[in-house]
């Protein structure tokens, strides 16, 4: 059986895989262009290629899978697919066709003030997580199933998904996202861009689930609740001579040009747009 984990940026991936490496789960190794972080290591945490390097091995067909993510390459090589193997934020598609079938996925969801922390705490600039973090609110809005795992306790989280691989309770995404919604609580907080990132979470998933809005409707509706919303909350939002609009949170201006991940016709596993940031 092969066990994928995916999530969004800070939900606990890594933290997740790493301990079921340690009960003896196999440890797929990735490569990536992107430069290492602090204290991740060459070849344990993923195998640091330049672009060059990786694009010889796309012709090469050297991956089973790989992803370009905000400019960063991500492939899962070939050779890593073997039983008990935990991969990380894969595409499931090509995997699933060369394994028939023999996958689990596991879906971590975090509270995204939880997430945001996290980030925080990697030193990644306000900039870069307002683009990762919008990015991702239109990510996992697709029609998928997977064992859906709540990251608030790590610990417990680690069991959930031992108890999921002894016997998987697969849930339909949408049911997942219904539920998230009904505990919906908006953040009372200072930090502009924390408070206008969970909300814009919670309206995309809103958004996707009402089966009467159209595709052409989804922008007018995202930019009349999101101005509604930020107006009450003194956040300024306006739109500027190119029809696109302009946001200032925490005294940092930021461009919205769309909202486009959302294609209720498309059903299955790949969403067009899907983001995910490791």
């Amino acid at each position: 059986m092969i066990y994928i984990i995916k999530g969004k940026n800070g939900s606990g991936k890594t933290f997740l895989a790493e301990h079921l490496y340690e009960l003896g789960f196999n440890r797929s190794i990735s490569y990536t262009t992107r430069e290492p972080r602090k204290n991740e290591v060459n070849g344990y945490d993923y195998e640091f290629v330049s672009i060059e390097e990786f694009i010889t091995k796309i012709k090469e067909n050297f991956f089973i899978e790989y992803q370009l993510v905000n400019g960063n390459y991500y492939g899962t090589p070939l050779k890593n697919i073997k039983d008990g193997v935990i991969l990380v934020s894969s595409d499931k598609n090509p995997i699933e066709k060369y394994c028939q079938g023999d996958i689990i996925t596991f879906y971590i969801e975090a509270p995204l003030e939880l997430r945001y922390k996290r980030v925080v705490e990697r030193g990644t600039s306000e900039e870069e997580i307002f683009r990762r973090f919008s990015e991702e609110n239109n990510s996992f809005l697709y029609d998928f199933k997977a064992c859906f795992i709540n990251n608030g306790d790590e610990k417990q989280s680690l069991r959930q998904i031992i108890d999921n691989i002894k016997k998987p309770k697969l849930e339909d995404n949408r049911s997942f996202l219904h539920e998230t919604i009904k505990n919906y609580k908006p953040l009372e907080s200072d930090d502009e861009l924390l408070v206008f990132l969970q909300f814009e979470e919670f309206l995309m998933r809103g958004i996707y689930l009402d089966n009467k809005i159209r595709n052409e409707d989804i922008n007018k509706l995202y930019f009349k609740y999101m101005q509604k919303f930020l107006h009450n909350r003194n956040i300024l939002f306006n739109r500027n001579e190119d029809g696109d609009y302009n946001v200032i949170l925490n005294r940092n201006k930021y461009k919205i040009d769309k909202r486009t991940a959302i294609k209720k016709e498309e059903k299955g596993e790949k969403e067009v747009n899907e983001k995910e940031i490791d």
